[in-house]
């Protein structure tokens, strides 16, 4: 994995994934953000990388299959920053219902979510006062399978910044 130090997050004009989602900032050269993401399947990376991506920031800068963020629908482009999310799920990350996004929202007295995945199906699904951008789960689902495929087997034409 990459760590503190690696010369990846020196180029990147940051010091760990930590800082990256804390700060929720591009780093100086966002473009090695994709090195990131394949580097040993990192899925904090890959949760950060979407967390920025789903900002709204970058939607002129990223492709995902070849197909420009900015020319997505909105819904699409929830569609992917959901998947991206999933997959970082799907590569090792705690997505059970201790995740904080899980916590907060049962601290706040909703506390109906079985673990990430069913907090993010009914928040972007069936919740839209809340939420107003209702994905389609069949298109999250569709997304987070062709990036989970690119990302394991180290495909980056599928994820590219430009």
């Amino acid at each position: 994995a990459v760590s503190a130090g690696d010369p990846l997050f020196s180029a990147l004009g940051t010091t760990s994934t930590a800082t990256l989602v804390a700060t929720k900032s591009a780093p100086a050269d966002p473009a090695r953000l994709v090195d990131l993401v394949y580097a040993q399947n990192q899925p904090e990376m890959i949760n950060a990388v979407f967390d920025l991506i789903g900002s709204g920031r970058f939607r002129s800068s990223v492709a995902i299959g070849g197909v420009d963020l900015a020319s997505m629908s909105k819904d699409d482009a929830a569609a992917i920053e959901v998947a991206g999310r999933l997959v970082s799920c799907d590569l090792g990350l705690d997505c059970s219902a201790n995740r904080p996004e899980v916590q907060l929202a049962c601290m706040g007295g909703d506390c109906q979510y079985a673990d990430y995945t069913d907090y993010v199906k009914t928040r972007y699904r069936v919740n839209p006062i809340r939420n107003p951008i209702v994905v389609d789960w069949a298109k999250v689902e569709a997304f987070r399978a062709q990036m989970s495929s690119a990302i394991t087997q180290g495909d980056r034409s599928y994820l590219t910044w430009h």
